[in-house]
């Protein structure tokens, strides 16, 4: 198995052509302050008004997750990166093996979970990556990690790639549970 995005290239362009951010020209020291943010948005889009239960639990299209289903995914990326990011600072080169989200999101049964539970711990899992990249020394940016097949990334691209991967999918989920636009 392969992942499903060259989140490698992610980091590296200027623009993602879905949701518009440009994660390469973002300081890593400020992906703590836009990892909060970006979880207080996925905390009023899973608890706000503006979507109900059903909207937040429909899949636009079989193989297209719920707005629910991507918020639990978010919140398990950033947990998967904070073991990631901490590996990198200790760890010389380290090799992530693949996660397979699509069968995490099966075994966990994401669509199924409750939205307010879901909400806070995305909050409190973005803060726990946020404080850990905060801890990482300014000298550190440039430590190197490989993924599964191989591909090379610093640390400062994977808080860029995490960060981009929370901004993406709140933007795929708002499209989810909405009537498709953005």
């Amino acid at each position: 198995m392969t992942e499903g995005r060259d989140w490698v290239r992610v980091v590296d362009r200027d623009r993602c052509p879905d949701c518009g951010l440009m994660a390469s020209q973002v300081d890593p020291t400020e992906v703590p302050a836009a990892l909060r943010a970006e979880a207080q948005a996925w905390q009023d889009l899973l608890c706000g008004d503006r979507f109900d239960d059903g909207a937040l639990r429909r899949r636009p299209a079989p193989d297209v997750w719920s707005a629910l289903e991507y918020a639990c995914h978010v919140r398990d990326v950033l947990a998967v990166f904070v073991e990631r990011t901490r590996r990198t600072l200790v760890e010389d080169d380290p090799r992530f093996g693949w996660w397979d989200h699509d069968a995490a999101a099966v075994a966990e049964r994401y669509n199924d979970q409750d939205p307010v539970v879901v909400a806070a711990a995305v909050v409190v899992a973005a803060d726990e990556l946020a404080v850990t990249v905060e801890a990482v020394p300014p000298d550190a940016w440039g430590r190197s990690a490989r993924r599964g097949d191989g591909a090379s990334f610093t640390l400062a691209g994977l808080a860029r790639f995490v960060l981009h991967e929370s901004h993406h999918h709140l933007r795929d989920a708002t499209v989810a549970a909405g009537d498709g636009r953005v």
